[in-house]
């Protein structure tokens, strides 16, 4: 698979400088961040909202800025299953999807 890019060579880059975020450019880290904290159910709550309201954003269906307020909105009906098993984050997924579909 070619892109048309150089490779990016790690042995050549001499420093690497990063910022710290900025949550009101970037909401959805904020809730990625929450999401860990809660634990559980929760990241895959955050998780199954975020692809279905991509979706949606490319479908041109919802505007940029609906993802973080509709991931936020999941998060807060969602109950959290402190030590899940698989079958509750696949629960968890389902019901995320389902409710953003439907808000």
């Amino acid at each position: 698979f070619d892109t048309g890019l150089a490779s990016l060579d790690f042995t050549r880059i001499k420093q690497l400088n990063f910022a710290n975020p900025s949550f009101r450019k970037f909401p959805c880290m904020e809730l990625a961040y929450e999401a860990l904290e809660k634990d559980g159910t929760m990241p895959a709550v955050l998780n199954a909202a975020n692809e279905e309201l991509v979706k949606l954003y490319l479908d041109a269906k919802i505007r940029l800025t609906d993802i973080a307020e509709g991931v936020e909105m999941a998060m807060k009906k969602h109950k959290v299953v402190k030590n899940p098993t698989l079958n509750d984050i696949l629960e968890a997924d389902k019901w995320a999807r389902e409710q953003t579909l439907s808000s």
